[in-house]
């Protein structure tokens, strides 16, 4: 079984940047055969890529949820 061309969903409360902890690690090996989407919360809406397979998206929360 292989474990490449899938769409894999990475949430995280740690934002993508300079602090890098194993989920940064693991989102960026899985991106090489496949595309991940690493999902943080953040004070406004958009995306940035960092390469072709990997795109980190920022969301702000509602309160309550």
């Amino acid at each position: 079984m292989t474990f490449e061309g899938k769409n894999i969903y990475v949430i995280s409360p740690e934002p993508w940047g300079v602090s890098r902890l194993s989920k940064h690690h693991y989102a960026e090996e899985l991106s090489k055969n496949n595309r991940v989407f690493f999902i943080q919360c953040s004070k406004s809406n958009g995306q940035t890529m960092i390469n072709e397979q990997l795109i980190v998206i920022d969301y702000k929360p509602l309160k309550g949820l």
